[in-house]
């Protein structure tokens, strides 16, 4: 499994700028194959490391669904996508994988 980490870290930060630690840990933990434990040590780490706070010195700004499957899809996780978008839009799976099919081809042909 081809893992990017930079995605990874960057989707687990934006789960912490939604005060969502729990999400950001299953995230890690799933994406990466790492158990719970440590999972939530390294999360924890990058809350304790000043320097990845998420978007500290931004202007607050909302963090769409689509980003984050972009985020998903780029880092080569297009059933975690899949995932993330049924569950956060309750609708069906192939109405799922229909909306990150046709993101995935606006992605790769723009």
């Amino acid at each position: 499994m081809n893992i990017n980490i930079k995605a990874i870290e960057e989707q687990v930060l934006k789960n912490l700028a939604r005060n969502r630690l729990l999400n950001a840990i299953y995230l890690y933990a799933r994406t990466t194959d790492t158990n719970l434990l440590d999972s939530r040590d390294y999360v924890e780490n990058l809350i304790k490391d000043k320097s990845k706070t998420p978007l500290e010195n931004e202007t607050a700004t909302e963090i769409s669904l689509e980003d984050d499957i972009i985020i998903l899809i780029k880092s080569e996780q297009k059933l975690e996508a899949v995932e993330l978008y049924i569950n956060n839009t309750n609708c069906s799976l192939v109405q799922a994988e229909n909306y990150v099919d046709a993101l995935t081809e606006k992605l790769f042909i723009a």
